[in-house]
């Protein structure tokens, strides 16, 4: 039997749940300290004016939709304030793994996010996980030559066509798209 393969798989688990746990433990300080424009909707329990079973009444095509079925197939909720993550996951098609979402804030990074939580999550994954550095630099590259999204506000854009949103922030070239910012 090849132990070797066994610890690496073994220490990738425990890196993985290290991640995971630093995430989660941190996640109520980031909304407390850095959400702090949007406290007092958090106060009264209010996030995005839009529940998930909404959000399922949009067309098919629509982020809102299709944020619904991301959140429907990985039995997640909105959570206040961290709308946008969840967003994020759905346009720019990373999955909610813990490489994925390095991954992702690598590529947010690189588009022009200045967030704490974006450059700690970056730099905490490359450290434990350096083996996918090749991704990471692949994602903040892809995130460089995206437009620069970091300001929109989604909840806004819930019913606009993903594929036409995912076409203006990869710059692709769109005919007969009505014009929605």
């Amino acid at each position: 039997m090849n132990t070797s393969h066994i610890l690496t798989t073994t220490r990738m688990s425990l890196r993985a749940r290290l991640i995971h746990w630093l995430v989660e433990t941190t996640k109520p300080y980031y909304i407390r300290w850095f959400k702090k424009g949007l406290q007092a909707r958090l106060t009264i329990g209010q996030g995005w004016d839009v529940t998930k079973e909404q959000l399922t009444q949009y067309p098919s095509d629509t982020l809102g939709f299709q944020l619904a079925a991301f959140l429907k197939k990985e039995n997640l909720s909105l959570m206040p304030l961290l709308e946008e993550h969840d967003v994020m996951h759905v346009l720019l098609e990373y999955e909610p793994t813990i490489v994925d979402e390095i991954n992702m804030q690598f590529f947010l990074v690189g588009n022009g996010k200045r967030s704490l939580y974006a450059y700690g999550t970056a730099i905490i994954g490359a450290f434990l996980m350096p083996e996918h550095w090749g991704q990471y630099r692949r994602a903040y590259r892809r995130g460089q030559l995206a437009l620069n999204f970091s300001k929109w506000d989604f909840q806004y854009l819930l019913k606009e066509r993903t594929d036409d949103l995912r076409n203006l922030i990869f710059k692709k070239e769109q005919h007969d798209v009505p014009l929605f910012i």
